[in-house]
Protein backbone atom coordinates (compact mmCIF):
# COMPACT_ATOMS: atom_id res chain seq x y z
CA UNK A 1 0.00 0.00 0.00
CA UNK A 2 2.76 2.09 0.87
CA UNK A 3 3.87 1.90 -2.30
CA UNK A 4 1.07 2.41 -4.22
CA UNK A 5 0.49 5.63 -2.24
CA UNK A 6 4.34 6.70 -2.89
CA UNK A 7 3.61 6.26 -6.52
CA UNK A 8 0.28 7.67 -6.67
CA UNK A 9 2.53 10.75 -5.10
CA UNK A 10 5.24 10.46 -7.53
CA UNK A 11 2.84 10.20 -10.50
CA UNK A 12 0.91 13.55 -9.24
CA UNK A 13 3.52 15.37 -8.88
CA UNK A 14 5.22 14.70 -11.69
CA UNK A 15 1.91 15.21 -14.05
CA UNK A 16 1.40 18.39 -12.08
CA UNK A 17 5.17 19.18 -12.55
CA UNK A 18 5.21 18.69 -16.43
CA UNK A 19 1.79 21.00 -16.26
CA UNK A 20 3.86 23.96 -15.03
CA UNK A 21 6.35 23.13 -17.60
CA UNK A 22 4.29 23.43 -20.44
CA UNK A 23 1.96 26.40 -19.21
CA UNK A 24 5.79 28.00 -18.27
CA UNK A 25 6.12 26.72 -22.11
CA UNK A 26 2.96 28.18 -23.48
CA UNK A 27 3.88 31.46 -21.61
CA UNK A 28 7.27 32.00 -23.22
CA UNK A 29 5.72 30.81 -26.51
CA UNK A 30 2.71 33.60 -26.09
CA UNK A 31 5.60 36.34 -25.30
CA UNK A 32 7.42 35.16 -28.67
CA UNK A 33 3.90 35.38 -30.92
CA UNK A 34 3.18 38.91 -29.72
CA UNK A 35 5.23 41.77 -30.96
CA UNK A 36 7.03 43.94 -27.51
CA UNK A 37 5.27 47.12 -27.04
CA UNK A 38 7.79 49.76 -29.10
CA UNK A 39 9.24 52.35 -27.16
CA UNK A 40 7.82 55.86 -27.11
CA UNK A 41 11.25 58.20 -28.02
CA UNK A 42 10.65 61.77 -28.39
CA UNK A 43 12.04 62.99 -31.55
CA UNK A 44 15.38 64.80 -31.46
CA UNK A 45 14.26 68.96 -32.94
CA UNK A 46 17.26 70.74 -34.00
CA UNK A 47 16.96 74.45 -34.19
CA UNK A 48 18.91 76.49 -36.60
CA UNK A 49 19.19 80.20 -35.14
CA UNK A 50 19.18 82.28 -38.24
CA UNK A 51 21.27 86.03 -37.61
CA UNK A 52 18.96 88.42 -39.47
CA UNK A 53 21.24 91.30 -40.22
CA UNK A 54 20.52 94.93 -41.46
CA UNK A 55 20.59 95.58 -44.28
CA UNK A 56 20.51 99.43 -46.20
CA UNK A 57 16.66 100.22 -47.61
CA UNK A 58 16.79 100.87 -51.55
CA UNK A 59 16.62 105.02 -51.00
CA UNK A 60 19.30 104.89 -48.58
CA UNK A 61 21.63 107.98 -49.19
CA UNK A 62 24.80 106.87 -48.98
CA UNK A 63 23.67 103.41 -50.98
CA UNK A 64 22.75 105.85 -53.99
CA UNK A 65 25.53 107.59 -53.88
CA UNK A 66 28.02 105.00 -53.53
CA UNK A 67 25.87 103.27 -56.12
CA UNK A 68 26.38 106.50 -58.23
CA UNK A 69 30.27 106.77 -57.67
CA UNK A 70 30.51 103.08 -58.83
CA UNK A 71 28.10 103.71 -61.82
CA UNK A 72 29.91 107.28 -62.42
CA UNK A 73 33.87 105.33 -62.97
CA UNK A 74 32.31 102.55 -65.10
CA UNK A 75 31.16 104.65 -67.54
CA UNK A 76 34.54 106.53 -67.21
CA UNK A 77 36.55 103.47 -67.66
CA UNK A 78 34.26 102.20 -70.70
CA UNK A 79 35.83 102.95 -74.37
CA UNK A 80 32.52 102.91 -76.15
CA UNK A 81 31.54 106.28 -76.24
CA UNK A 82 28.55 105.99 -78.64
CA UNK A 83 25.59 108.36 -78.63
CA UNK A 84 23.65 105.52 -76.59
CA UNK A 85 26.08 104.53 -73.89
CA UNK A 86 26.11 108.37 -73.51
CA UNK A 87 22.47 108.73 -73.14
CA UNK A 88 21.98 105.58 -71.15
CA UNK A 89 24.46 106.85 -68.66
CA UNK A 90 23.20 110.64 -68.52
CA UNK A 91 19.43 108.26 -67.84
CA UNK A 92 20.91 106.25 -65.49
CA UNK A 93 23.03 108.59 -63.72
CA UNK A 94 20.11 111.66 -63.33
CA UNK A 95 17.57 109.21 -61.99
CA UNK A 96 19.54 107.03 -59.43
CA UNK A 97 16.96 108.18 -56.33
CA UNK A 98 13.76 105.57 -58.57
CA UNK A 99 15.47 102.45 -57.14
CA UNK A 100 12.62 100.21 -56.23
CA UNK A 101 12.72 97.50 -53.74
CA UNK A 102 11.79 93.76 -54.59
CA UNK A 103 10.73 90.60 -53.29
CA UNK A 104 13.47 88.29 -54.11
CA UNK A 105 11.18 84.96 -53.92
CA UNK A 106 9.57 86.73 -57.23
CA UNK A 107 13.36 86.48 -58.28
CA UNK A 108 13.49 82.88 -57.93
CA UNK A 109 12.54 81.71 -62.09
CA UNK A 110 14.50 80.85 -64.58
CA UNK A 111 12.51 84.56 -66.61
CA UNK A 112 14.89 86.87 -64.55
CA UNK A 113 18.15 84.09 -64.85
CA UNK A 114 20.75 87.08 -63.90
CA UNK A 115 19.14 87.75 -61.03
CA UNK A 116 17.74 84.95 -59.79
CA UNK A 117 21.72 83.09 -60.79
CA UNK A 118 23.34 85.82 -58.21
CA UNK A 119 20.38 85.03 -55.20
CA UNK A 120 21.32 81.46 -55.75
CA UNK A 121 25.06 81.58 -55.85
CA UNK A 122 24.87 84.18 -52.96
CA UNK A 123 23.23 81.64 -50.91
CA UNK A 124 24.88 78.02 -51.47
CA UNK A 125 28.82 79.47 -52.13
CA UNK A 126 29.21 82.17 -49.73
CA UNK A 127 25.78 81.27 -46.88
CA UNK A 128 23.92 84.85 -46.91
CA UNK A 129 20.59 84.51 -45.85
CA UNK A 130 17.38 85.68 -48.09
CA UNK A 131 16.90 87.72 -44.92
CA UNK A 132 20.34 89.68 -45.51
CA UNK A 133 19.74 90.46 -48.86
CA UNK A 134 17.71 93.48 -50.31
CA UNK A 135 16.77 93.68 -54.02
CA UNK A 136 16.61 97.07 -55.79
CA UNK A 137 15.41 98.11 -59.36
CA UNK A 138 15.57 100.51 -61.53
CA UNK A 139 13.14 100.44 -64.43
CA UNK A 140 15.30 101.06 -68.01
CA UNK A 141 14.88 103.90 -69.61
CA UNK A 142 15.59 102.32 -72.44
CA UNK A 143 14.70 98.25 -72.83
CA UNK A 144 17.68 97.61 -74.97
CA UNK A 145 19.45 97.19 -71.81
CA UNK A 146 17.14 96.07 -69.52
CA UNK A 147 16.32 97.36 -65.88
CA UNK A 148 19.54 97.38 -63.90
CA UNK A 149 19.64 95.43 -60.38
CA UNK A 150 21.36 96.36 -56.79
CA UNK A 151 21.61 92.91 -54.78
CA UNK A 152 22.80 94.71 -51.30
CA UNK A 153 24.16 92.64 -48.55
CA UNK A 154 26.02 92.72 -45.42
CA UNK A 155 29.62 91.92 -45.65
CA UNK A 156 32.31 92.25 -42.75
CA UNK A 157 31.95 95.89 -41.25
CA UNK A 158 30.25 96.90 -44.16
CA UNK A 159 28.02 95.86 -47.44
CA UNK A 160 28.35 94.53 -50.53
CA UNK A 161 26.57 95.84 -53.40
CA UNK A 162 26.11 93.28 -56.72
CA UNK A 163 25.15 95.61 -59.69
CA UNK A 164 23.29 93.40 -62.49
CA UNK A 165 22.73 94.02 -65.92
CA UNK A 166 24.60 97.29 -66.18
CA UNK A 167 26.77 95.72 -69.49
CA UNK A 168 26.53 92.71 -71.55
CA UNK A 169 29.25 91.05 -69.89
CA UNK A 170 29.19 87.80 -68.77
CA UNK A 171 28.33 86.63 -65.38
CA UNK A 172 31.77 85.54 -64.49
CA UNK A 173 32.77 89.32 -64.86
CA UNK A 174 30.55 90.80 -61.81
CA UNK A 175 30.28 94.40 -61.32
CA UNK A 176 30.42 94.64 -57.81
CA UNK A 177 31.74 97.22 -54.70
CA UNK A 178 31.98 97.52 -50.97
CA UNK A 179 31.07 100.12 -48.88
CA UNK A 180 31.24 100.95 -45.11
CA UNK A 181 27.62 103.19 -44.10
CA UNK A 182 29.90 105.22 -41.37
CA UNK A 183 32.95 105.97 -43.46
CA UNK A 184 33.45 107.89 -46.67
CA UNK A 185 35.14 105.77 -48.94
CA UNK A 186 34.94 105.84 -52.69
CA UNK A 187 33.51 103.23 -54.30
CA UNK A 188 35.83 102.65 -57.64
CA UNK A 189 34.70 100.57 -60.36
CA UNK A 190 36.91 97.87 -61.80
Amino acid sequence: MKILWFLSFFLLSAVSACAEEKSAAENVLEQVKTPAEPETVAPMVYTVEKEILPVPACDDKILMAKTKEYITAFFDNNDNKGVLFRRRRHLLLNNMENFTTENIANYKTAATSPVSDEIVDLQINHNVLEENMRLCKKQAANKLYGDIYLLVYPKENGYKVHVLNLDRKPLAVKNTFEYQSGLDNPAVAP
